[in-house]
């Protein structure tokens, strides 16, 4: 990821697993308050 992105964690749950989404974005080049998604993921806890 590039030194302006941000990645957001939230624990949630997907088809009655517990996990963490996680979101990476950095801001858009058209320097508007618009974020582009360069990561999308859902991370599963272990059993």
């Amino acid at each position: 990821m590039s030194n302006d992105a941000i990645m957001y964690t939230l624990p949630g749950r997907v088809n009655r697993s517990n996990g963490l989404f996680e979101i990476g974005v950095r801001p858009s080049s058209s320097g508007k308050k618009t974020e582009v998604i360069l990561h999308r993921f859902f991370k599963a806890d272990p059993k």
